[in-house]
C-alpha cells in the first residue's frame, strides 16, 4: 500500500522559503516607500523655511524610517532647492536602500 500526502512536506519545504522571499521583500518594499515619504516632507519643510525665512543650512534633521540623512540646501535664482538623501531601513540585504528627494520652492523676496 502505497503511503499517501508525503508529498505535503515536500511542498512546504520548497514554498515557504519562497513565501517568505516575498513577504520580505514587501517589507523591504514598504519600508522604503516610507523613508522616501518622510525624506520629501522634510525637504518640503526645509525648503519652505528657507525660501520664506532666508534659512541656508540646517542644524538637525530627524527622518523617520532613514538613517543618516544628510540636507543640502541652495538658492539658485528666484528658487530654492532642498535635497534630503539617506538610507531607508534594510531588511533584505544586498539591496540599494538609498533614497533622495529634491523639492524646488520659489524664494520669496520682500521689498
Amino acid at each position: 500500500m502505497a503511503e499517501r500526502g508525503l508529498s505535503n512536506g515536500v511542498q512546504a519545504a520548497l514554498l515557504l522559503p519562497l513565501a517568505f522571499s516575498v513577504l520580505l521583500g514587501l517589507l523591504q518594499w514598504s519600508l522604503l516607500l516610507w523613508a522616501e515619504a518622510g525624506a520629501r516632507g522634510a525637504a518640503g519643510d526645509i525648503a519652505w523655511d528657507a525660501a520664506s525665512l532666508g534659512a541656508r543650512g540646517t542644524r538637525r534633521v530627524s527622518v523617520d524610517g532613514l538613517t543618516s540623512p544628510e540636507v543640502d540646501v541652495r538658492q539658485e535664482g528666484t528658487h530654492t532647492v532642498v535635497t534630503v538623501s539617506g538610507e531607508a531601513i534594510r531588511v533584505v540585504p544586498f539591496v540599494d536602500v538609498s533614497v533622495a528627494q529634491k523639492v524646488r520652492v520659489p524664494t520669496e523676496r520682500l521689498g
